[in-house]
């Protein structure tokens, strides 16, 4: 990729710390970088006007978390760009990029060492007496809520014209296969590969023992009325797009949800090996062997060999999670950690827990210090 165009969720990186770190790293190599400059909401995207990013863009870095590459999908679907996530919230399952592996992953990007996955999105048209009155896109899910007071309703589907069954429930979520990790697996729903062209029906907190999940094919149109209050009156509801957009429904209405004309482009580089080189502490640096460990839940998954060049541990894995090093003195023939009394052991081990470009350091004595990654 030789063209960058950075959206950045101003709540995440206030000051533009982060993007103008990014945009110089680019420049400084010979890439074109151009700073998306929206902040509110327009009448015909979210935050990002798509006639304003240029149509010689290579790649698109959506800086925020999942919520912000959600609407940043939303707003440039049509323009075919393939986006990246960098994870700067808490939430980051489509946003793989985080702060501490941000800089390797520019590198694939310049390097063209990268694939691209295709992910569906839903198109959704709401209409009230025939009349098509909102209409919008979403890359995990529409959901179909009540409003006001907590109390069931009434939902009446259909697929392809033709009655399906009717849900008394909270709401009723569509999503598609990359949203089937999000909101709809909270309601119990399934977990669908990504990479699948389907659409999963899920009802949120359905009054009945036996109501299940239902997958659709890609190609099926599915309609979701607003059924009338316990009493026959008109109840009022709500349909999220994505968790942001939200359109008012009420008795009779109805939205028509099926496959977008285009899918999103997503950025992958999990699947890329990166080399990783990170400053070696002082005290690491009398010992003479070191290895990698990858951790995962609190567990090291994974052992990798690393080698010592110029001060620097360098390793190459395509984990972007935690790591940790460990050191010894193969002269003792000593393999593992020891408990109880550490003074007089030759062999130190660490864990380095990488977050917000510091290394944390933690022996087996407690002691902790903190030092720099080198970028």
């Amino acid at each position: 990729m030789e063209r960058f165009y950075l959206i950045t969720n101003r709540a995440k990186d206030p000051d533009l710390t982060v993007t103008d770190q990014i945009r110089q790293y680019l420049e400084e190599r010979g890439k074109t970088c151009l700073l998306c400059d929206n902040s509110e909401k327009g009448e015909k995207y979210h935050y990002t006007d798509p006639a304003k990013v240029p149509s010689d863009i290579d790649g698109i870095l959506v800086l925020g978390g999942d919520g912000t590459l959600l609407q940043a999908a939303g707003d440039v679907v049509d323009l075919q760009i393939p986006l990246l996530g960098i994870n700067l919230g808490t939430l980051g399952y489509l946003a793989e990029i985080d702060r501490d592996t941000l800089y390797p992953a520019l590198d694939h990007l310049m390097a063209d060492e990268y694939t691209i996955e295709h992910r569906m999105m839903l198109c959704g048209s709401i209409y009230r007496d025939g009349k098509l009155i909102a209409e919008d896109a979403a890359l995990n899910d529409i959901t179909i809520t009540r409003e006001g007071n907590l109390r069931v309703v009434r939902f009446d589907n259909y697929v392809n014209g033709e009655f399906l069954n009717s849900y008394s429930a909270d709401g009723i979520i569509i999503a598609t296969p990359t949203g089937s990790t999000g909101y709809s697996l909270s309601a119990g729903g399934p977990i669908i590969s990504p990479s699948a062209s389907l659409m999963l029906m899920t009802p949120l907190a359905p009054h009945t023992l036996n109501t299940r999940s239902i997958v659709f094919p890609a190609e099926d149109v599915i309609e979701v009325e607003l059924g009338p209050s316990r009493d026959g009156g008109i109840e009022q509801g709500m349909a999220y797009f994505d968790g942001d957009t939200r359109v008012p429904m009420k008795t009779g209405d109805r939205i028509v949800i099926k496959k977008a004309r285009r899918d999103t482009l997503i950025v992958k580089i999990s699947n890329i090996k990166m080399k990783i080189r990170i400053a070696l502490p002082e005290n690491l640096k009398r010992y003479d062997k070191y290895e990698i460990v990858y951790i995962s839940n609190g567990e090291i998954k994974e052992t990798i060999s690393a080698a010592v060049e110029n001060g620097y541990i360098v390793f190459e894995t395509n984990h972007l999670s935690q790591y940790g090093i460990i050191a010894t003195n193969t002269g003792n023939g000593t393999k593992s950690p020891q408990t109880g009394d550490n003074s007089n052991l030759a062999l130190w081990f660490a864990v380095l827990f990488i977050s917000g470009g510091v290394l944390t350091v933690f022996s087996i004595a407690s002691k902790k210090k903190r030092v720099g990654i080198n970028k």
